[in-house]
């Protein structure tokens, strides 16, 4: 009799805390709304934007990674056996991406085309300045600013940096890279195309994700001079067939510009 007494008060208690959960779903729904978690990553678009977003995401993963310092010795002091220089099978094989193939990505992850530099300096918030560092120098630029949108700036630095260790490896001397063309808008174009008719008018470069490196001139770190070498051109090609395997850029080997022509992925 006492057990079923207490097994009344339980239903009625229950009954009453059931009740109480209605009425307040029914009046204030978002009290029982579970919020949605901050961790959740924002929808990508589909179709081509959206391809190109999920893999810059992936490069941004891979690049974010520290990077192994390179060194002369072993962990036990015993010098290392230098690497040989294997450059690559075809320069134009190797490196065949055209600019519509990379024009499809700078769109996406670069800034708007500008008409003119006074129309780029609004995007200055948006870019990063690159100046002459440890790892590449930039040429004074006739027909370019020097400008790249952050990911395209990590990726240069990325590759010099690998080519500066790569050259350590191999026994050679420190040298840096010469940067040769970079952010170029709409009337940049037009008078570089007045000179170059080969210029591209629809050219990636006006979106700050895309850069050139020569590979006729380096600069001895020692003397500060400008040295032409096909040996140190053969290192740079390893250096970039790397990146461009990795995914991390599109790259086309310019042989009447004398240069690499990268965008960043």
């Amino acid at each position: 009799m006492k057990l079923s007494h207490y097994k009344l008060h339980f239903i009625i208690a229950f009954c009453a805390i059931v009740g109480l959960l209605v009425l307040a779903k029914c009046t204030h729904p978002e009290w029982l709304s579970l919020p949605q978690a901050a961790t959740d990553a924002p929808k990508l678009p589909t179709g081509k934007r959206g391809e190109v977003l999920r893999h810059a995401q992936k490069i941004d993963s891979l690049l974010s990674q520290s990077r192994p310092k390179a060194g002369l010795t072993t962990a036990e002091g015993s010098p290392l056996k230098k690497h040989p220089v294997y450059s690559v099978s075809s320069f134009d094989e190797v490196f065949p991406d055209l600019n519509p193939v990379q024009l499809e990505t700078a769109e996406v992850l670069g800034i708007p085309s500008t008409k003119n530099r006074e129309d780029a300096e609004r995007h200055k918030g948006t870019l990063v300045n690159i100046q002459n560092n440890p790892h590449f120098a930039v040429r004074h630029l006739t027909h370019s600013i020097p400008y790249l949108v952050p990911r395209a700036v990590r990726l240069l630095e990325r590759i010099a940096m690998a080519y500066s260790d790569s050259l350590t490896v191999k026994g050679f001397p420190p040298y840096k890279l010469v940067i040769t063309s970079v952010l170029r808008s709409e009337d940049d174009i037009a008078k570089l195309r007045n000179v170059n008719r080969n210029a591209s008018e629809n050219s990636c470069h006006r979106y700050g994700t895309t850069f050139d490196i020569t590979y006729n001139h380096f600069v001895d770190v020692s003397t500060g001079q400008e040295t032409a070498s096909v040996k140190l051109k053969s290192i740079l090609a390893e250096v970039l067939d790397d990146f461009r395997q990795m995914g991390a850029c599109y790259v086309k080997y310019e042989a009447h510009q004398a240069c690499f022509h990268i965008t960043c992925r």
